[in-house]
């Protein structure tokens, strides 16, 4: 057995310094997107909407309740000025 082979590991083959390199070159390039990015958007200098209400118009619905009620959204709107629907995924 020749020397030099004996004590060679994988970190000196070429497949292994090409594939770190490669690993390196990805992570710098996703850690740059971020700041990159507002330089290529286009939101920059443009005049913002003029209706910025984050409203939505919602037809009446009527709901089960947790407790064995129904609830309904008109009447949830006739008692407090806004209502934020939260849909749960899943069973209780």
């Amino acid at each position: 057995m020749n020397a030099s082979t004996a004590t060679s590991t994988f970190l000196d083959k070429r497949w292994f310094r090409v594939g770190a390199i490669a690993i390196v070159v990805l992570v710098v390039l996703s850690f740059s997107i971020p700041i990159f990015a507002p330089l290529f958007s286009d939101t920059g200098n443009h005049a913002a909407p003029a209706n910025t209400s984050n409203t939505l118009a919602v037809p009446d619905f009527e709901l089960p309740t947790a407790f064995g009620g129904n609830l309904r959204l008109s009447d949830e709107l006739a008692r407090n000025d806004t209502v934020v629907l939260v849909f749960y995924r899943g069973f209780f």
